[in-house]
């Protein structure tokens, strides 16, 4: 079984600190992180990450760990998960060809309202007072 790789390691333990994992525990899950890397360059699963938490806990189980150890390996994987650097960058919504119109509304422009001021007829800004 290969070390986890020390940018990965740090990273990780940030997020374990973040989530105040003590220190105890941080051990058990360094394992369960060492173990899934494992896991997933041996058997190559889905980038899905639900799937690849999902085919390693299956694993863990056939391999007869308990339900509080499986349930630990999945909060390990998913502070992993936590832990990399976001891959996605937001794409922009998509403008549309014609521009749309919400349903009810008409195409006259705003009425004005006077507010406690008075009007002024050449800039139309509304003098309050």
């Amino acid at each position: 079984m290969l070390p986890i790789p020390e940018n990965v390691s740090d990273r990780f333990n940030i997020v374990l600190e973040k989530r105040a994992i003590h220190e105890p525990s941080r051990v058990y899950y360094g394992k369960w992180l060492r173990y899934f890397l494992d896991f997933c360059k041996k058997y190559s699963p889905p980038s899905d990450q639900s799937a690849q938490v999902r085919l390693f806990i299956e694993k863990l189980k056939s391999k007869k760990q308990s339900p509080q150890q499986c349930a630990q390996a999945a909060h390990a994987v998913s502070l992993f998960f936590e832990s990399q650097p976001t891959k996605t960058h937001p794409q922009p919504a998509p403008v549309p060809a014609e521009p749309s119109q919400p349903i009810g509304l008409s195409e006259q422009p705003p009425k004005a309202y006077l507010i406690g001021g008075d009007v002024n007829a050449s800039s139309g800004l509304v003098a309050l007072g």
